[in-house]
This record gives structure tokens, C-alpha cells and sequence, in this order.
């Protein structure tokens, strides 16, 4: 049985995803279609080293102020090459469109606070 996120007060927010599929066209350039939209609840923070003692150092080329954590319970699609859904969500928060880049699950049998921790990106276009 889910929990239901909503009434945890770090867990507010309502974000929708975009979820696509796609292939390659004729001219082998792969085309996403849109095949559903949802929404789910979770917590978007601010992108940062949590632990003290780890050393921050975001990837070269990538901009801080443009990524976010999101703490939920929902299974989000990153771009993947061995996933068999090879485009990435996209998620609307706050009025900016993000796409996950990387995930940690920390769903542990039994356990009443089981989530994924998300690495989301400012989403600016293919």
C-alpha cells in the first residue's frame, strides 16, 4: 500500500511529468511523443552537499543554480541507454521544466519512508 505523500508537510507540492516515447525516424533522428502526463507529490530542495564531510564538485559544464533534489515515491524515467525507456520525464515545478539526471532508491522493504532521491536539471530543449 502507497503512502500518501500529501499530508507530510515537506511533501506539499504538486508536480506534474510529462512521460514520452519516441523511436527513430526514417532520417535516424529519434522523435519523442508524448504518451502520458501525471501528477504526484513531492519535495524539490535546493541542490547541495547534504553530508559535510563530501566534497562539493558538480559536474564540469553543469550550473548549480539549475538543478534540484526531489525526494518522492514515484519511479521516474532518466535518459538511459540500458533502461527500455530511453527519454527522460519531464517534470513542471514552480513554473520551470526540470528532467531527472540521476536517482539513489531508497525503498527498503517494510520501511514506512521509503523514496527515490532525484537529481533534477533545468530542462532548455534537445
Amino acid at each position: 500500500m502507497a503512502t500518501d505523500y500529501r499530508f507530510y508537510s515537506m511533501n506539499g507540492q504538486t508536480i506534474t511529468v510529462n512521460r514520452f516515447s519516441g523511436d527513430y525516424d526514417s532520417d535516424g533522428i529519434y522523435r519523442r511523443v508524448l504518451l502520458e502526463v501525471f501528477d504526484f507529490y513531492g519535495s524539490a530542495q535546493p541542490y547541495k552537499t547534504i553530508e559535510p564531510t563530501q566534497m562539493f564538485s558538480p559536474p564540469a559544464g553543469s550550473r548549480v543554480d539549475q538543478r534540484l533534489y526531489l525526494y518522492c515515491d514515484t519511479l521516474l524515467f532518466i535518459e538511459d541507454s540500458t533502461q527500455t525507456q530511453k527519454t527522460a520525464d519531464r517534470l513542471l515545478i514552480d513554473g520551470r521544466t526540470y528532467k531527472p539526471v540521476s536517482y539513489e532508491n531508497h525503498n527498503f522493504k517494510g520501511c514506512r519512508s521509503s523514496h527515490y532521491r532525484y537529481v533534477l536539471e533545468l530542462y532548455d530543449g534537445d
